[in-house]
């Protein structure tokens, strides 16, 4: 046991502030302070200058513990309500990529039968059913990504290896007419969650651009790994790809989560069309928080 009652009265009101306190100074605790002081002034038997000091140290002892408690609530408070924002963030941003994937694929087709004034009602019928497969397709991808929510399993692309998410993924553009070749190596087939998922969202949106705003007839989609590290790069030959960078959050996004895993994103025109290249570390230790 202490010899100082204060640090086990301070210790017991530092515990008591970081859960149930509201204030910093709260008029009991001055009051509490008060009477504590008196009893000692009126009580002890040491002299004069022995007391006052006593009671120095213990008002300060007792006030600062209560000041630290709340500021420990307040910090962790804070902290959790940051955490919950940037988890709204991240569930904003897939909700975006999923919804912006599938109703450009929908749009796309959409328009192509409600022009062509030479469709046929097998043309009709089939491009309703990809519409409805499409539609099915982003309620359950909504689905997953609430079901993951609720876990906190924190990978939030389907199950599958990235190559063949990214087949799947491609269905939409090649509907809208666009040639898609996917040239992935065996490592691709094997990643880590966080570098899988990443890839998965920055490739979704990067199609999306390409059926949205490029205007273009071929669309190839490199995935490589060298020394862990993955390198992906989406390259089309469209004029308009460009658009995409004035134009809504698209690039933003994918830019912010190259950045999140410790990565870097680049997209612009080179000699061979407009590119979105990216790569992302293997390395957990090279993640950054935010």
């Amino acid at each position: 046991m202490t010899e100082d009652p204060f640090l086990v009265t301070g210790l017991c009101l530092y515990v008591a502030a970081e859960r149930f306190g509201a204030r910093l100074f709260p008029a009991w605790l001055i009051l509490l302070e008060i009477l504590l002081f008196t009893s000692l002034l009126l009580v002890s038997a040491e002299g004069a200058e022995a007391r006052i000091r006593g009671i120095i140290l213990g008002a300060v002892i007792i006030g600062a513990a209560w000041v630290l408690g709340i500021r420990t609530q307040r910090m962790r408070y804070e902290t959790e309500r940051n955490a919950r924002a940037l988890e709204r963030l991240r569930l904003a941003r897939d909700i975006h990529d999923v919804l912006s994937h599938t109703l450009g694929g929908i749009g796309v087709r959409a328009g192509v039968v409600a022009h062509v004034k030479s469709s046929t009602t097998d043309d009709l019928r089939s491009a309703l059913q990809g519409i409805e497969s499409d539609a099915r397709d982003a309620l359950g991808q909504l689905q997953v990504l609430m079901r993951q929510e609720r876990s906190e399993t924190g990978d939030d692309a389907p199950p599958g290896s990235l190559p063949e998410l990214v087949r799947e993924l491609s269905q939409p553009v090649i509907r809208a007419g666009i040639s898609v070749v996917v040239d992935a190596d065996e490592s691709a087939q094997d990643l880590p969650a966080a570098q899988r998922t990443t890839a998965y969202r920055i490739i979704q949106e990067a199609l999306t651009n390409v059926i949205r705003h490029s205007g273009a007839e071929t669309c190839r989609i490199t995935i490589r790994t060298e020394e862990g590290d993955l390198r992906i790069s989406v390259l089309d030959d469209g004029p308009g790809t460009a658009l995409a960078s004035r134009n809504g959050h698209g690039l933003t996004g994918m830019r912010e989560r190259a950045q999140l895993l410790g990565g870097t994103f680049e997209a612009g025109r080179d000699a061979n069309g407009y590119r979105v290249a990216v790569s992302l570390p293997g390395t957990a230790g090279r993640v950054h928080s935010r």
